[in-house]
């Protein structure tokens, strides 16, 4: 079976989705991947949180110019390979976490160290390409102009709002 390598992994991501249909949620999918347990656990073995957490940070800045970029996409055709390179690297990233979470499991169940050792070199060198990937993206926000979006703050804040109840909504026991 041949190697997938993150230069190779773009195949696994759906082939009918267009650079336009890269959203929020691709990214709040690898936001809410990167808060399980067991990769924080995997992280601590293998010294790579700094990284996951440099890795968050900059999804969170991503997301938030991301409406802007959709909105660019069409007349700058900079704004469109970005988002291209965007939806390349979030691919990459969730085929990382699949294959950490996969190497997670056969060390909580085999406990072996042979394989470790070449699968530590080679997941060091995968985080490593990712994080340069990610600092690259991150930098051209600013050189492309991207604002953060205010549509993402109002929908934020109406979601804050929203899961408050009010007076009316409540069981108001009267005596």
């Amino acid at each position: 079976m041949p190697e997938v390598t993150l230069d190779n992994s773009f195949r696994f991501c759906s082939q009918k989705q267009t650079i336009s249909d890269l959203h929020s949620e691709t990214i709040e999918k690898l936001l809410k991947r990167m808060s399980s347990d067991w990769l924080w656990k995997f992280a601590r073995q293998e010294q790579i949180q700094v990284d996951l957490i440099g890795w968050k940070e900059m999804l969170v800045k991503i997301n938030e110019v991301l409406d802007d970029a959709m909105e660019k996409q069409t007349k700058e055709e900079s704004v469109n390979m970005w988002l291209g390179q965007l939806q390349n690297l979030a691919c990459d990233v969730d085929y990382l976490f699949d294959e950490l979470q996969t190497e997670a499991f056969q060390r909580k169940l085999l406990l072996g160290d042979d394989a470790m050792d070449k699968f530590d070199s080679m997941a060091m060198s995968k985080v490593k390409d990712v994080n340069a990937r990610f600092q690259d993206i991150a930098s051209q926000i600013d050189l492309l102009g991207l604002k953060e979006s205010l549509v993402e703050k109002s929908r934020n804040a109406r979601q804050r709002v929203s899961t408050t109840p009010s007076v009316s909504e409540a069981n108001v026991l009267v005596l």
